[in-house]
């Protein structure tokens, strides 16, 4: 090849592609010519005279990228596959330092690990030799955020092969490749704290961090999802001790000395938040919930040969080794149970309420991956049935009663997460609630008529536009409220005392989502919310009938989705 017949060449590569194509669905003489001919040959010769012609390079992953996509015979994508000639071209020294032709690269070997399963596996993997998967997780944290996703989407292809000696290779390598992947985590957590502090990177990045670590653990749950117990112990003895543990929960306790190695506490409370949101393996789940919420619990960062149990047995109360349990109290689980439930003693702010409140409703949302007995041990949870509580005592749920009961100062995502705890808790299958709504049910009571008062408030402060908009989409026979359909319409009366019609409608809408909690809570709790008494302020005595025959109309016309408690994930 020469600057003469280049481009000749090329084009000849990619006509190739689309007469094989073609022939394999009208004449498979065309791919008996090819491996008459030994094509395939000529296609790794033209790479081993090191020409270094990028475009030759990109050409040629592009035909057989092709070929891979479209060839549907089996025999002919056995032929492709044979003698080696996709590890040698896997195994090419390319110039990567060409952007593009990486690209092509990894879009190429992600084709591939499309055709991967138990019968074409052993084309790649040979002599415990396998460059399909050494060589894609070279560049597993690439700075270009697609050729890091392609990179995830092979090797969790690869990790859905049932093979024996797949798994045998993998029993060795992967633990070396969840290890670094842990140690990227943690170097993006590191970068995501110095960004959130300002001490580096610009504020918009720190969302990037923050997306790349929730992929990233999107991912992983994946891999745990496949079953595979080789995999699961890899993955785990590198995610729970070194990141979930080391970092995460040992960040919550503050030390005299600045640790390097630990990131601030509401980061840390945030990132455990989005861990129970995403994972769900239950070794996994049950050992870092008992780190945050037994009472007794100890963190062990060493490694022990262990193997991982389907199940707890009678004598242990842990799925690992990195939770063990004595006489001296948890200060992990004092640090978490404290931020949640008098934040300001410990210094915490209601933000890290919030994400404590976020936590545990993944906790509770896992609460099938975790023993009954971590919620006794806790002295934070209601006793689950058979056990009964008389006195409705409980730490929690008085907590989240005083957040109903005072529901205007706090955030209404903080109310929609307390709302969606009761529901959890208030399972009849969970609790006897019978004990707990006798000591709390005026709190809830009074919550509501708050909460509704603050509604009628936001209605005179606009006009009549609100109840008469209310009550023409009632009348309508909608399904469900267009609530901001009927916000964007409201106009500020003259009783907003020159508040802004931004300020008034954002009000009205927080006083339906604040109202929507209250009363999806009623259907769930049975309480009643009774009408509001009459207000000389808000007009004659005939206008408040009419408020409160509209409201009533609101309150049963509303399906209960659209009183649906917010999600965990508003944060």
């Amino acid at each position: 090849m020469n600057n003469y017949n280049r481009d000749l060449i090329i084009e000849n590569l990619r006509e190739i592609a689309e007469l094989l194509v073609w022939g394999d669905k009208h004449d498979a003489k065309f791919f008996e010519f090819f491996l008459e001919k030994n094509i395939f040959v000529h296609f790794l010769n033209f790479l081993k005279k090191k020409t270094d012609d990028e475009k030759l390079s990109i050409q040629l992953i592009q035909t057989l990228s092709m070929l891979v996509e479209n060839i549907n015979s089996k025999t002919s994508l056995y032929y492709l596959f044979s003698k080696n000639h996709m590890n040698s071209l896997i195994s090419h020294d390319f110039d990567f330092k060409n952007e593009e032709l990486l690209a092509h690269y990894i879009s190429f070997l992600k084709t591939l690990s499309l055709k991967l399963d138990q019968s074409t596996i052993h084309f790649f993997l040979n002599d415990q030799l396998f460059p399909f998967f050494s060589e894609a997780t070279h560049y597993f944290n690439h700075e270009e955020p697609m050729i890091r996703i392609s990179v995830r989407t092979i090797t969790l292809n690869i990790f859905r092969v049932d093979d024996k000696v797949l798994h045998a290779y993998l029993a060795k390598e992967s633990p070396i490749y969840f290890k670094k992947m842990v140690a990227y985590l943690r170097k993006v957590c590191y970068r995501l704290d110095n960004a959130i502090i300002g001490e580096t990177e610009q504020e918009s990045t720190s969302l990037n961090f923050l997306e790349e670590i929730q992929t990233i653990f999107e991912y992983l749950n994946e891999i745990f999802l496949l079953q595979n117990p080789i995999l699961n112990k890899a993955l785990l003895d590198n995610l729970l001790p070194k990141l979930l543990l080391d970092l995460f929960v040992e960040s919550l306790v503050s030390s005299d000395e600045k640790h390097q190695s630990k990131i601030n506490t509401t980061l840390a409370l945030y990132m455990l938040t989005e861990v129970f949101h995403i994972f769900h393996f239950q070794p996994l789940v049950h050992d870092l919930s008992c780190a945050l919420l037994h009472t007794f619990a100890k963190i062990n960062l060493s490694l022990s040969d262990y193997r991982l149990p389907t199940h707890l047995q009678n004598d242990k109360k842990s799925f690992t080794p990195y939770i063990e349990f004595h006489e001296k109290r948890n200060p992990f689980r004092d640090l978490f149970v404290s931020t949640l439930l008098s934040p300001t003693k410990v210094g915490a702010t209601q933000n890290d309420q919030h994400i404590c409140l976020c936590a545990v409703l993944g906790i509770l949302r896992n609460s099938c991956k975790i023993e009954s007995s971590l919620y006794q041990e806790s002295h934070l949870f209601p006793p689950r049935l058979p056990h009964i509580q008389d006195d409705g005592e409980s730490e929690i749920i008085s907590v989240l009663f005083e957040m109903l009961e005072n529901s205007h100062m706090y955030n209404i995502d903080t109310i929609q997460i307390a709302g969606a705890i009761l529901q959890i808790l208030f399972n009849p299958s969970i609790i006897d609630p019978a004990p707990f709504l006798q000591k709390y049910k005026s709190k809830f009571i009074t919550g509501a008529l708050a909460s509704l008062s603050r509604l009628r408030r936001g209605w005179r402060e606009s006009g009549d536009s609100f109840i008469t908009l209310s009550a023409h989409y009632l009348k309508g026979g909608r399904k469900g409220f267009p609530i901001d359909d009927v916000i964007s319409r409201l106009s500020p009366s003259q009783k907003a005392q020159g508040k802004k019609s931004e300020d008034v409608k954002s009000a009205i809408r927080r006083s339906i989502q604040e109202f929507s909690v209250f009363l999806h809570l009623s259907h769930i709790l049975n309480i009643s919310i009774p009408p509001l008494s009459y207000d000389s302020s808000f007009g004659e005595e005939a206008t408040h009938d009419v408020w409160n025959k509209v409201i009533n109309e609101f309150i049963h016309s509303f399906n209960k989705k659209h009183f649906a408690v917010g999600s965990a994930q508003k944060l």
